[in-house]
């Protein structure tokens, strides 16, 4: 059997697979529901939908702010497609 052998560089990785952050960037915390949540404040007929992957997929920031405009379908997303499908035919 023969086998190729490939260089191993020990000790030579990203940033981001270590714990140093040494000339690391900040990064935001959940994004995307921050996003959500503000072009929601601007256009109420914003919701969201949710198919139980809320908290990561940052969902869960919106859901907080607009409980009344967030909708978990559950493990469904055959379900989100058609409800977010309703939801445009009527405006």
């Amino acid at each position: 059997m023969t086998t190729s052998t490939l260089p191993v560089n020990r000790g030579v990785t990203g940033n981001i697979l270590t714990s140093d952050t040494t000339g690391a960037n900040a990064t935001a915390t959940a994004p995307f529901g921050h996003a959500l949540v503000k072009a929601a404040e601007a256009d109420e007929r914003i919701v969201g939908l949710s198919a139980d992957l809320s908290k990561y997929t940052d969902m869960h920031i919106f859901s907080e702010r607009f409980p009344e405009r967030f909708y978990q379908v559950g493990m469904a997303e055959q379900n989100l497609i058609g409800i977010a499908a309703d939801s445009r035919a009527r405006d």
